[in-house]
């Protein structure tokens, strides 16, 4: 997350940040906030809980196949 201190409390600077994924390999997919206006994991609690690859990149959690994305999400068994 960036952010530019205790000078910006008021977080003007946090809203203006755009991320560009590009080949994802630098963006935490989980964690970091990318998409949105908050973390996929405090977004969804429970499928983040449920994850095995809590801490992987976006590039980690998928692949091409052609011109289609596929993600590879693994999931705990319960």
């Amino acid at each position: 997350h960036l952010s530019c201190g205790r000078a910006c409390e008021s977080g003007w600077f946090d809203d203006m940040i755009k991320w560009k994924v590009g080949s994802g390999d630098k963006i935490l997919f989980w964690s970091d906030i990318w998409l949105g206006d908050q973390s996929l994991a405090h977004k969804y609690p429970r499928l983040f809980m449920n994850l095995e690859q809590k801490g992987e990149t976006i590039a980690n959690l998928g692949r091409w196949e052609g011109d289609k994305w596929t993600w590879n999400f693994v999931w705990r068994r319960g």
